[in-house]
């Protein structure tokens, strides 16, 4: 067996891992599905009554959002919201999690490669996003009869499968960070609430400040946004935002090879520590 069949191997075995956890615990993914459901729920109603019914409030707001269509927009704001939460107690904590079981040293004595240890289980990750999706879409239609059909669906899956990687890098950069941290869960919420204000979860970016709508722009998730808000009920076709789509695979690299060199010097800090296997 070579290193590649090796490694596929290593993959797949934690890909399994993941996925029989999730199915034997499976309360974190109904979860996802319900917070779907429900979150962007408050939102929707304070829209409608801050509006008060008349036409002027949905024009203002369609021109600074690029569409007056508010219950998507808040929808696919939160699922994407969601995406990042999930990435982020899930992959984002793994590696912190495995120091806290005291595994961490020998997850490092095994043959596979950094790569393997950071990235193994990043296709199981696939079925809590479309669990969110779904959600998202059912809620969509069914509560508030957005037309959604079965082309909105296929661009959304062309865009979460040309987002997934970067996403996932991110996920790999957060958790190697985490670990030189003592409290991990509080960057965690600091980190989802920069995204929740800079990405425009549930509001337009162009009412934030020219300096905060500059940094909410470069930022991956709100590129994932914009691509998937933009080709809902027609809106926009996929065409057109692929080029922005093809530049967050080059971001994945970027972010992909930050995480490993973190790890590098996060384990190479821990050795000389003494603290490899130490929370």
């Amino acid at each position: 067996m070579n290193r590649a069949e090796a490694e596929l191997r290593a993959i797949a075995a934690t890909t399994r891992k993941e996925l029989r956890l999730m199915r034997r615990y499976p309360a974190e993914i109904v979860a996802l599905a319900v917070w779907m459901l429900l979150l962007p729920l408050a939102y929707i109603a304070q829209a409608r009554a801050f509006s008060g019914g008349g036409p002027a409030s949905v024009a203002a707001f369609e021109r600074r959002a690029g569409t007056d269509d508010y219950v998507a927009f808040l929808y696919l704001g939160w699922s994407v919201y969601l995406w990042i939460t999930a990435v982020l107690w899930g992959p984002g904590l793994a590696l912190r999690q495995e120091r806290q079981r005291g595994s961490f040293e020998t997850m490092f004595a095994s043959p596979a490669s950094r790569f393997t240890l950071l990235f193994g289980g990043a296709p199981a990750q696939i079925v809590p996003v479309l669990v969110v999706f779904a959600s998202a879409a059912a809620s969509m239609r069914l509560l508030f009869g957005v037309p959604l059909d079965g082309g909105d669906l296929v661009r959304w899956l062309a865009v979460l499968a040309l987002a997934f990687p970067v996403l996932m890098a991110l996920g790999a950069v957060f958790a190697t960070a985490s670990l030189s941290l003592q409290d991990a869960s509080g960057a965690l919420q600091i980190s989802r609430g920069a995204f929740t204000l800079l990405c425009g979860v549930t509001y337009p970016l162009a009412v934030l400040p020219e300096p905060l709508r500059a940094v909410g722009e470069a930022l991956p998730p709100t590129q994932v946004l914009d691509a998937l808000r933009a080709v809902t009920a027609g809106h926009e076709g996929l065409a057109a935002r692929l080029p922005g789509l093809a530049v967050l695979l080059g971001e994945a690299v970027v972010a992909a090879a930050l995480a490993m060199a973190l790890l590098w010097l996060s384990v190479r800090h821990a050795r000389r520590a003494g603290k490899l296997g130490l929370f």
